[in-house]
């Protein structure tokens, strides 16, 4: 029914009639609901609001890592130990004989000090073919010759260490990466942990006398300083430690598929045993 106002009757009548003789006043009126003016804030501002939070988080970060570095090396790896000494002990107590962190952490340690024994070695032998790479390349004093052999060999173990810490930690995540596949033993594993310390050492002296290899192109500036003599030495030893360097990869990677290799043969030898077993 459409709302139509009657406008022949007088106003008077129209106007105090009640509401039930008005049809059109039970008519919704329509309401205009009240526009809303949204203001975005500009991209730039938004931008740079965004960029100086980030810069905030960044120098935090940063802040944060340089507080580290500035720690001691070998306090820095002591509270490391001591951080998996205490995890693999309480899971020790807690769980009982099947905890097998103990041994996984033991052997991850145990590669850091085979890692930082290899490094402490190679700098100790290159060094004495160029005491100039050391003093040059690392920033080590060769004034006394005494202290000069201890910060080579300080040096190259904290090199190794770091090196023989993420070898462990590769290691130890191929041989516990699925839980369908049985694990190896700990001497298995670090059985396998030898084959980069063996690379790195076999292609550090093939890398140095096979090849006249620049590897940063730093001849020409070293002859400003150096004789030609010493500039041959500084070259081979750099040599040497790329040499090191890209056996310790390979040896790497090579060790980590010789593992999943590994767990996969002993779980098809476990099913084959069961098979045999389950028929006879």
């Amino acid at each position: 029914m459409s709302c139509q106002v009657d406008t022949q009757r007088p106003i008077q009548e129209r106007l105090f009639r009640p509401k039930w003789h008005r049809p059109w006043a039970s008519c919704p009126q329509r309401r205009i609901a009240p526009r809303l003016t949204v203001r975005h804030a500009d991209c730039s501002v938004r931008d740079r609001d965004a960029s100086i939070q980030l810069d905030g988080k960044m120098e935090g970060v940063m802040s944060l890592l340089s507080g580290l570095y500035g720690v001691p090396f070998w306090t820095r790896a002591v509270a490391v130990m001591s951080a998996l000494v205490l995890i693999a002990a309480i899971e020790r107590i807690v769980v009982g004989a099947p905890a097998q962190r103990w041994k996984e952490y033991g052997a991850w340690i145990v590669m850091s000090a085979l890692g930082a024994g290899f490094g402490a070695c190679n700098d100790l032998v290159t060094s004495r073919v160029s005491a100039h790479y050391f003093e040059l390349g690392k920033g080590l004093s060769s004034v006394d010759p005494q202290q000069f052999v201890r910060d080579v060999a300080d040096f190259g173990a904290r090199a190794g260490c770091s090196a023989g810490l993420l070898l462990g930690g590769v290691l130890l995540f191929a041989n516990t990466t699925r839980t369908s596949l049985p694990s190896l033993r700990v001497v298995e594993l670090l059985a396998h942990a030898l084959v980069p310390i063996a690379l790195a050492a076999a292609l550090a002296p093939i890398m140095a006398f096979s090849t006249d290899w620049d590897v940063q192109g730093l001849r020409d500036e070293l002859r400003r300083v150096l004789s030609e003599s010493d500039v041959d030495a500084f070259l081979f030893v750099q040599r040497a430690h790329v040499g090191a360097y890209i056996g310790a990869a390979l040896g790497t990677s090579m060790a980590c598929l010789s593992v999943v290799r590994s767990r996969r043969a002993c779980d098809t030898s476990a099913r084959l045993g069961k098979t045999s077993s389950s028929i006879i």
